[in-house]
């Protein structure tokens, strides 16, 4: 085996198609498609279902996908090493995030591209649960992960203050605060974006069953069908992107979902993603970026120029 056969097994496992494999990598696709049918003859299986769609991974490639992208990490990870070492930051850091993050995102992003313009940030957008499972498997460097009894010594981006949602004729949308039993008579509707668990202990804790009507992924889709009337819901405040028609009233008691910086593996994590990491601890320690449980989250800001 060589890296130019992990490489395009990888890039094709990635683009599902060759042809964008070769894109991504600026190779041909008869390149490609070479160093991966090589690396079929020399392990003796085949890795890919090709089809005229595209190609899926087989399961012997699903295994041999694990092995590849660890392979590949370690490889860059040796040239990472040496250039920190000369005081150099370069090669490419992969940050996962809920799209609610982003507004949190955005700014460290930036701000690590000024001070550390070799290094290539790429930013992954996926629910809670995408996030979680591209973390394990290494795809991402960093993610932004909502906090919980198993993940809870992360990078403290903010606490996401918890509010209802209803259409602006709705008889409570006047009221000060609600409480989940307030919501109780009509339909719920709730997000697939990842605060299930934290939902359902708000309903345990006020003596209620979590019983949605409707399970909706997009938040654009989900705020769409309270305009409408179809129901109503609670979700974090920087989910509430379009508060047009809408009305948003925080939850009595209060209730927060934390969401922190973690990196794959805390006890392997790479110069780039801890020049991240500091980073973001300098930017969210500066005075006016909120602190966690005393209101709605606020993104952190841009450090002053050295």
């Amino acid at each position: 085996m060589n890296l130019a056969q992990l490489r395009g097994f990888v890039a094709v496992a990635g683009e599902g198609s060759f042809t964008e494999a070769a894109a991504a990598l600026g190779l041909t696709q008869s390149g490609v498609s070479h160093a991966v049918a090589s690396l079929e003859r020399e392990l003796g299986l085949t890795l890919f279902t090709r089809a005229r769609d595209g190609v899926t991974l087989t399961t012997h490639g699903e295994d041999v996908l694990v092995h590849a992208r660890e392979a590949l990490r370690r490889v860059d990870r040796i040239a990472e090493d040496a250039a920190a070492a000369a005081g150099q930051y370069r090669g490419r850091l992969r940050v996962a995030g809920v799209p609610s993050s982003c507004p949190l995102l955005a700014p460290l992003i930036g701000a690590f591209g000024h001070r550390f313009p070799d290094v290539d940030v790429v930013l992954l957008e996926g629910s809670d649960s995408e996030v979680m499972h591209w973390l394990r498997d290494r795809v991402a460097d960093l993610g932004v992960e909502v906090a919980t009894a198993a993940t809870s010594d992360g990078l403290t981006l903010a606490e996401d203050r918890m509010v209802a949602v209803l259409d602006r004729g709705h008889p409570l949308a006047t009221q000060a605060s609600l409480t989940l039993a307030d919501l109780t008579d009509d339909p719920f509707l709730l997000s697939d974006g990842g605060c299930e668990p934290l939902l359902e202990r708000m309903h345990h804790a006020a003596g209620l069953t979590l019983q949605p009507k409707l399970r909706i992924r997009d938040t654009t889709t989900l705020l769409a069908l309270v305009r409408e009337h179809v129901g109503v819901t609670v979700i974090p405040e920087l989910s509430l992107t379009d508060q047009r028609g809408l009305a948003a009233i925080p939850i009595a008691p209060p209730a927060y979902r934390r969401l922190i910086l973690t990196p794959a593996d805390p006890h392997d994590v790479g110069p780039a993603a801890r020049a991240f990491l500091d980073l973001a601890a300098h930017m969210t320690s500066l005075p006016g970026c909120g602190s966690p449980g005393t209101g709605t989250a606020r993104p952190p800001r841009r450090p002053p120029a050295r």
